[in-house]
């Protein structure tokens, strides 16, 4: 600072010379985060931090004393200033910081620190403050810092596996990278609440038919993630469509017609009458059809999507009489 002086303290009369200069505008002891210059009047400021941020404390000594002592957390200062729970942020440079340089006889009254609140605070019923403060020439500033962690966001829920078709019913797992988060979800798109079904994080739901699956991952003193939402498809393998034997076609006489799905398990229902044949159609086989006859088939089997609907159409001609023969033939006699 342009126009400051240094110390004129002797052996001899040291202590009304530095009275004398602790009255002048440049002398004194001056602690703060603000500008020094004038000099703040309280001997302690109060600053709200965040935690991980950085503040610049500017000293400045310009008393007879040509070192400043910096502590942080000092046990007298935690007493004065009634603190109980100490943030645990740093402070750099800490100690006797010298002002005064034998080797080159200068005198450097202005000194810049740092102050670091930690990234994380300790639990506590009060505030988590650090005191940081400086001594020289017989003064005393202090400054607290009152240390808050604003928490952020949790973490998006990742589905395991990710969304798209099944053939069967599927297990999801819900998983959210914040720890101790608690997955609320819905099944129909819906935005999760508190209030909606909830899984520990990591845990799994059954899907055992489509669904469209939203996900929100809950913790206390956090904003809630965002929503995430997946569409799954449970649309289960369709068993084989029926077969028949004999074939499809004309046939002379009555026959007899077996219906098979390459399915295993499965059962074949059936119908002549044109409708839809369903689980509780007929299902006798092997079919007799003496006449003509259109048979619709299909196959069942519980777990799987019933297969296409099939149809056959027999037609039964009865063989024809041989036709009369004339003896002797026709003819003049």
């Amino acid at each position: 600072m342009a126009g400051l002086r240094g110390p004129r303290c002797y052996d001899n009369h040291k202590w009304r010379i530095c009275q004398s200069l602790e009255l002048e505008s440049e002398g004194g002891l001056r602690f703060t985060t603000g500008p020094l210059n004038p000099p703040p009047a309280a001997v302690s400021e109060t600053h709200d931090v965040s935690c991980g941020h950085s503040v610049t404390i500017n000293l400045y000594n310009n008393t007879c004393d040509n070192e400043t002592e910096v502590t942080l957390n000092s046990w007298t200062a935690r007493v004065q200033f009634a603190v109980l729970c100490p943030a645990g942020g740093t402070v750099t440079p800490l100690g006797k910081l010298p002002h005064y340089n034998n080797a080159t006889q200068t005198h450097t009254p202005a000194l810049t620190l740092t102050y670091t609140a930690p990234a994380q605070v300790p639990d506590c019923f009060t505030t988590p403050t650090d005191v940081v403060t400086a001594e020289a020439g017989g003064g005393f500033r202090a400054i607290l810092f009152k240390v808050s962690c604003t928490k952020g966001q949790v973490g998006a829920v990742v589905f395991s596996p990710p969304p798209g078709m099944f053939t069967s019913s599927t297990d999801i797992s819900m998983t959210s990278p914040t720890t101790g988060a608690t997955i609320h979800y819905t099944t129909n798109g819906t935005e999760p609440t508190e209030s909606s079904p909830s899984l520990p994080n990591g845990g799994s739901v059954r899907l055992v038919q489509s669904a469209t699956l939203s996900a929100r991952a809950f913790l206390a003193g956090y904003t809630p993630s965002t929503i995430t939402t997946g569409i799954y498809s449970i649309a289960a393998a369709k068993v084989a469509a029926p077969m028949f034997y004999p074939p499809e076609g004309t046939y002379s006489m009555p026959i007899d017609v077996q219906i098979t799905s390459a399915t295993a398990g499965a059962f074949v229902h059936y119908t002549v009458d044109g409708s839809t044949p369903t689980e509780s159609s007929a299902s006798t086989l092997p079919l007799h059809i003496a006449t003509n006859t259109v048979v619709r088939a299909r196959a069942f089997r519980t777990g799987m999507q019933p297969s296409d609907v099939v149809t056959a159409t027999y037609a039964i001609a009865a063989a024809k009489v041989a036709a009369p023969m004339f003896y002797p033939p026709e003819g003049m006699y």
